[in-house]
């Protein structure tokens, strides 16, 4: 099958200018070079959770999951290869269950999507499965600058499942720390989490370093 996409000219992920006519890569030249960087594994600091992200957040990165939780939905396909290769070097257990972190209901009703469940749904596989296992009961303020109130789930029973938790932007930690405490009170084994991209300060010196 053609992919029509590619033939008639993507659009960069990040600044959205028109590729050149067969090209079907997610960045354009001015923008791929900040994109390259990947963050090295690491850990979630209270949460015992091995943490792997495709990206660095900053830059072209950011700019692109801004056009994305914007509504620019396309883009998300073209993470697929950048998630895959984040999913192998995580490497959770065989029919371990994706659990992406779930949306504050306010804003889930203001974007009508939730990019964390995208990204799951990515890497859902027939021995992955994915589950919505977190439901979040806080009001968070709407602006995400603010990060000093930690995140409300609740969470359905696990079973001694493993569970991989799956979150966008990974800013401080405290998400996905809230909600692997949340499982782990429930039964599920939770020990590995992947995301788009880090943003903590760790992660983007890193990445800073290389350029």
């Amino acid at each position: 099958m053609i992919d029509w996409l590619g033939w008639l000219g993507a659009t960069c992920t990040a600044c959205g200018v028109r590729l050149p006519v067969g090209a079907s890569a997610p960045w354009c030249g001015g923008c791929a070079p900040a994109a390259i960087a990947r963050p090295p594994i690491g850990t979630v600091d209270c949460a015992n959770l091995r943490l792997v992200s495709a990206f660095v957040y900053g830059g072209a990165v950011a700019a692109a999951i801004g056009r994305a939780k914007a509504g620019e939905l396309p883009a998300i396909s073209v993470w697929t290869q950048d998630l895959a290769m984040a999913w192998k070097m995580l490497a959770p257990p065989q029919g371990a269950t994706i659990v992406a972190i779930a949306p504050q209901a306010e804003r889930l009703a203001t974007r009508g999507f939730h990019l964390p469940d995208l990204l799951a749904a990515r890497l859902e596989a027939p021995c992955f499965p994915v589950r919505l296992a977190l439901r979040r009961t806080d009001r968070q303020p709407m602006r995400r600058a603010d990060r000093r109130e930690v995140p409300v789930f609740v969470a359905q029973p696990g079973h001694n499942r493993h569970a991989v938790l799956v979150d966008d932007v990974v800013t401080t930690g405290k998400t996905l720390a809230a909600a692997a405490t949340v499982l782990r009170e429930q039964g599920w084994i939770v020990q590995h989490a992947i995301s788009l991209a880090d943003a903590r300060p760790a992660a983007v010196a890193w990445g800073l370093a290389q350029g």
